[in-house]
């Protein structure tokens, strides 16, 4: 008996440091955020919530359509377009969102686990995103029923406004066809054909608006001769002008800066970064600091900038690259977003430098005055950048894939694992450098002075 009792003491003793032994473990796994874990959570009520919400929207339209002061315009315009149908769609919606929980979303709960953090959020913003269309389908019977009758209750006012709204599209449109552009042809006449692909868009959008400002005239004047119309084609055509023309008014100060971005060239340099890790999970958190170039001048970012895991990860290698890039003459969205040395972009253009002829008859490139900075803003040791060498980049690497360079001996020449970039005291310094980021790249450099046979911007100036 006394045996078989200490073996009961042993075995719950052993139990209870298991049991302390896994919340050890437990405490020191890394874990997904709070705010995560909580959202998750959170998505089985908002969908119960919702379904409640369908029911009580799905019952409310039913009854707006069997009463009795319901109009039979409305009620004809409500079978023809199926408007109920889209309680079904919402329900289906509804539907998707519970099966990606417990499919998908639960088990990473579960297991709770950093490395699945990502994943996690990727698989609830689909799921809020399944959430949010079922409340919209939900809402859209009853709110366009809503419309029709707010519009043919206040047609004069509605029809008032959409006039001025479809003058006032035209007259944006209008501006920038008459000043902006002419401006721009003239300073870029080789961009013509591209400024007009760009602005054909807004010309083909014109004439929608300009259609269906017709089309809503007519319906109006038909209704005041007290003729029947189709006020939901009425209503569409109203809200066509009135969604186009606030969207011009929000947007056209960004087509613009586009047409003008011609004027203006510039390198956006990644100078610095750094990972740091949350107190509870040891997520990391990425970081960046930024120099930008813009016509020869530099300025920096303020601070370190918070960045994606996949941003920083996807310029790991890039360190005191242009990871971004364009020349005067190219539109924003005509950038460079794969990694170059800095002022590659300008290299080749008459406004920029210019190549010139060493003693050896070799030809190099020459920056001008205030483009120089290339030469020397990264210490790195002085070298002139061969027209074969360039031109290779130009036709083989420009807006494909990044360009490091080479050495003689394979290593590269640029970016983090880069030969020049290590020898640089300005990335000597960096806190890249001071936390490690050095040791955990490529060899570090045995000579700055080795023979190129790939390249990156010259340094020489005029």
């Amino acid at each position: 008996m006394m045996y078989l009792k200490n073996m009961k003491s042993l075995i719950f003793i052993l139990a209870l440091l298991l049991a302390a032994l896994s919340l050890v473990g437990r405490k020191d796994t890394p874990r997904i955020p709070d705010y995560i874990i909580q959202k998750a959570r959170a998505l089985p009520d908002q969908i119960v919530t919702e379904r409640k919400h369908l029911e009580t929207y799905q019952s409310d339209y039913g009854k707006m359509i069997q009463a009795q002061d319901v109009s039979q315009t409305l009620a004809a315009i409500a079978q023809k377009e199926n408007l109920k149908e889209k309680f079904h769609g919402a329900a289906s919606q509804l539907d998707r969102a519970d099966q990606m929980y417990a499919n998908k979303i639960a088990s990473l709960v579960k297991k709770d686990r950093a490395e699945t953090a990502n994943q996690l959020a990727g698989y609830i913003r689909q799921t809020e995103e399944l959430i949010d269309k079922a409340v919209q389908d939900m809402k859209y019977p009853a709110a366009r029923l809503a419309r029709i009758q707010d519009i043919m209750d206040h047609m004069e006012s509605f029809h008032e406004t959409s006039m001025t709204q479809a003058a006032g599209f035209s007259g944006m449109v209008k501006e920038m066809e008459t000043q902006v552009i002419p401006k721009v042809k003239e300073d870029f006449p080789n961009l013509a054909s591209k400024i007009d692909e760009r602005f054909k868009p807004l010309l083909d959008l014109e004439k929608q608006v300009s259609q269906a400002d017709s089309l809503a005239d007519s319906l109006f004047s038909r209704h005041q001769e007290g003729q029947d119309i189709d006020f939901a084609k009425l209503t569409d055509q109203i809200d066509l002008i009135s969604r186009e023309y606030n969207e011009l008014e929000q947007t056209r100060s960004k087509y613009q800066k586009l047409l003008l971005s011609v004027y203006v060239g510039y390198n956006k340099i990644l100078d610095d970064m750094k990972v740091e890790w949350a107190s509870r999970s040891a997520v990391p958190l990425y970081f960046h600091k930024y120099l930008f170039e813009v016509d020869g001048k530099i300025s920096k970012s303020r601070g370190w900038v918070p960045v994606s895991e996949s941003v920083y990860k996807a310029n790991e290698d890039n360190l005191g690259m242009a990871i971004v890039s364009k020349k005067v003459g190219q539109f924003d969205d005509e950038a460079n977003t794969h990694a170059t040395p800095p002022g590659m972009a300008y290299m080749g253009d008459p406004k920029y430098g210019e190549w010139r002829r060493d003693s050896n008859g070799n030809s190099f490139w020459s920056w001008y005055g205030k483009y120089a900075l290339f030469s020397t803003l990264f210490a790195f040791p002085p070298r002139s950048f061969g027209y074969n060498r360039w031109n290779s980049f130009h036709q083989t690497y420009r807006y494909d894939r990044p360009y490091y360079g080479s050495m003689s001996d394979g290593r590269r020449q640029y970016g983090t694992k880069g030969a020049f970039t290590k020898a640089s005291s300005r990335y000597r310094a960096s806190s890249f450098a001071q936390t490690g980021g050095f040791a955990s790249q490529s060899p570090s450099v045995r000579t700055s002075g080795a023979k190129v046979r790939g390249g990156g911007p010259g340094i020489r100036g005029k």
